[in-house]
């Protein structure tokens, strides 16, 4: 399992020294980060854009400047530029559904 045992605790601690979230707060970004990275991985596969919510990209960020625990994981190439499509097509869509109700 990703970021299990002590890879995860290291990054929810960074989480709470540098991001100041609670122990709580962290824990539950963690678990959604992971099924985070296993959802991205089955969606990339089939050529589709999945964009993080913004506190799973936070502990992204964090877990991708630790490059030695990164690696260990590293299924998911982030591009700041789809992140933007991303967002771009999720609004899009829903000004669409907006129009349409």
């Amino acid at each position: 399992a990703w970021l299990a045992g002590a890879a995860g605790a290291k990054l929810r601690r960074r989480a709470e020294r540098e991001l100041a979230w609670s122990t709580e707060f962290s824990s539950r970004v963690l678990e959604e980060y992971k099924k985070f990275l296993t959802l991205k991985l089955a969606i990339d596969r089939r050529g589709a854009k999945l964009a993080a919510p913004p506190h799973v990209d936070s502990l992204w960020e964090l877990h991708v400047i630790d490059t030695k625990e990164y690696a260990k994981v590293d299924l998911v190439r982030r591009d700041p530029d789809q992140d933007l499509d991303c967002a771009k097509h999720f609004l899009s869509r829903l000004a669409t559904r907006a129009i349409v109700a």
